[in-house]
C-alpha cells in the first residue's frame, strides 16, 4: 500500500484528506513541518506528500526539499488557499490544488501522483498549478 504523509496545520483539512484517502492509502499525518521531517525519518516507505505551503517555522517548498533529501523518489503535492503565491515561489513547481479541494480531484491527483514508483521528477518545470474545479492555472 502507497504511503502517504499529509502536512497541515490545520486539523479539519488533516481529517478531511484522511476521510477521501484513508481506505485507499497509508496515511500518516502531521500538523507541522518539523514533526513532519521528524516521522519522515522514523518512516521505511514514503511515495507521496501532500502539504500547505503556508505553515509556520517552514514553508511547504522548503519541507518538500528537506523531504526529498530522505525520500528522493517521493512525489509531492501542494494544497493551499493561495495556489497563485505556490506557482510564483515554488522552483521547481509542483502540482498546487486549491483549497477546498473536491474529493474525486483530490483522488484523482493523488492517483496520478503515486501509480508511477519510479523516481521523483523534482526537475520537471511542466507540472501544474491546478485550481479547485481542476482548471489549469498557470
Amino acid at each position: 500500500m502507497k504511503r502517504i504523509l499529509v502536512v497541515d496545520d490545520d486539523h479539519a483539512i488533516l481529517d478531511y484528506v484522511e476521510r477521501i484517502l484513508g481506505r485507499l492509502y497509508d496515511i500518516t499525518v502531521a500538523q507541522d513541518a518539523v514533526d513532519a521531517l521528524a516521522i519522515a525519518a522514523r518512516l521505511d516507505r514514503l511515495d507521496l506528500v501532500i502539504a500547505d505551503y503556508v505553515m509556520p517555522a517552514i514553508t511547504g517548498d522548503e519541507l518538500i526539499a528537506r523531504v526529498h533529501q530522505l525520500w528522493p523518489q517521493a512525489r509531492a503535492l501542494f494544497m493551499s488557499g493561495y495556489p497563485a503565491l505556490v506557482a510564483s515561489q515554488v522552483r521547481p513547481v509542483h502540482i498546487c490544488l486549491r483549497k477546498p479541494v473536491p474529493p474525486n480531484l483530490l483522488r484523482d491527483t493523488v492517483e496520478y501522483l503515486v501509480r508511477d514508483t519510479g523516481p521523483a521528477k523534482t526537475e520537471d518545470p511542466a507540472a501544474s498549478t491546478l485550481g479547485s474545479n481542476g482548471d489549469d492555472r498557470r
